[in-house]
Parts: C-alpha cells; structure tokens; sequence
C-alpha cells in the first residue's frame, strides 16, 4: 500500500525569501507532506528560514538543492505547474477543482508527482510552464490574481490533504515512460532537427518548446518511447554520414 504524500514533492524555482521558505516548511509539515526541492540561492539552511519554520526545520534539513530548472523538474513523472496565466489553449489547463482528483489517479497509475511554483516576483516563465503535463490557476479575485508563494503553497497542499487524508492505495505496475526515457528521446530528436536544417535559427526557442510540450502532453509507453528513440537515433547517424 502507498501513502498518496509520499509520492508529492513541491518543487520551488528560485525562491527569493528564506522567510517564506520557512513558511513553506511550516506549511508542510502543518499538511503532512515532506518532499521539498529547489533552485536558486537560497539553500534551506538560512537562520531566517529555520526561525520562521519554527518546528518544521526538518524538512529544511532534508530539501534538495537542485543545479538547474531542468534537474528541478526531472525526477517527478508528472509535473503540475501553478500560475495564473495560461499562454496555450492545448488542453493542459487543469480546473482546480480537479486537481485533488487528477492527483490521485496519476498516482494510483504509478506515476510521482511534482508540484512546481515560481518565485515571488516572476512566477513561472512560459519555457517552465511548458515543461508541465498540467497547469493549474489557484482561484482568487479577479483584482488581485497574484498570490504570495507560500500562500500559494497553501492552497493546494491544505486540497490536497482534504482529499487524500488517510488515503492508501495500491499503485500500478508503471509501464509508461519515464521522465528520464523522454528527456533522452528529445534530445536526440532536437540534435535531429537542427541536422536536418528545420532549426534555421529564427525563433528555434520557441520551435524546440512547442516540440517539447508535443512529447510531454501525452502518456507514452516505454515500448513506444523506445521505438521513437531507436528510429530518431538511425535517422541521426545516417544525416551524420551524408553529411561527413
């Protein structure tokens, strides 16, 4: 049997105030959950950030300080983005009224859970929000639709304690690809696209994001995975040789 929490981290990039990451500790020790990673400069260890996580210091203790966004975003299966803007109409939009409920199916399929927020000042760019199976906008005030971080936090971790206390379950067997298995695929295959001459160097960020979010928005099996790896890495070692 699995506890739901185990399988939630909160990922924070570049957080910027050791007090509200002392909240945000407090916070989840206050809900139950004690998987924290982040970017940036602050590392957890702050005299600030303890003081103000009063006796949840240890989820401080334990948070991972992460290199990169990317290594940030990496490790979870399914990352849930939260911001209140929503650049695309691609479907990726998750109501918050069923995010508790998507949670707890993505779970029950096997899959860990990554819920990513920005820092205090930017939020989450539309390169981070890209990397997001879902994106969540927490419900505020039309006047007033920015929401400190640690409130932010709240919010969803107080949802999702409601929704899944004392909830237990047995996962399935993951047979869907992991994030590791894409993040290799997409590489092969943005080194394909830059050999082939479709990056011609006019807007390739925003070609290689739009790819990204291709792959990242459906649930691929690792057999499928594999085979779109295999073909993109014999189309890449043909190019090569024409081209030597």
């Amino acid at each position: 049997m699995t506890d739901f929490k185990d399988k939630i981290t909160v990922l924070l990039s570049e957080p910027e105030g050791a007090a509200n990451l002392g909240y945000i500790a407090r916070i989840m020790a206050n809900t139950g959950f004690s998987r924290l990673e982040l970017t940036g400069i602050l590392s957890g260890r702050e005299q600030t950030a303890s003081i103000y996580a009063v006796h949840a210091s240890r989820i401080l203790d334990t948070a991972v300080k992460n290199l990169s966004f990317q290594e940030l975003t990496s490790k979870a299966d399914v990352v849930i983005g939260f911001s209140p803007r929503n650049p695309w109409d691609n479907g990726l939009s998750l109501p918050y009224e069923k995010l508790a409920e998507t949670v707890k199916s993505e779970i029950s399929s096997g899959k860990t859970i990554g819920l990513l927020f920005g820092n205090e000042a930017n939020g989450l760019s539309n390169e981070q929000l890209a990397v997001c199976r879902y994106r969540v906008a927490l419900p505020t005030e039309a006047e007033c639709p920015s929401m400190n971080l640690s409130h932010a936090v709240l919010v969803v971790l107080w949802e999702l304690r409601l929704a899944l206390k004392d909830t237990a379950a047995e996962t399935a067997e993951p047979d869907f690809a992991s994030v590791s298995q894409k993040q290799i695929f997409k590489e092969k295959f943005s080194e394909l696209l830059e050999l082939s001459g479709y990056l011609n160097g006019q807007n390739n960020d925003v070609k290689l994001m739009e790819v990204s979010m291709m792959f990242d928005s459906k649930e691929w099996s690792e057999r499928e995975m594999n085979l779109l790896t295999s073909v993109t890495g014999k189309l890449l070692r043909e190019i090569k040789a024409l081209k030597k």
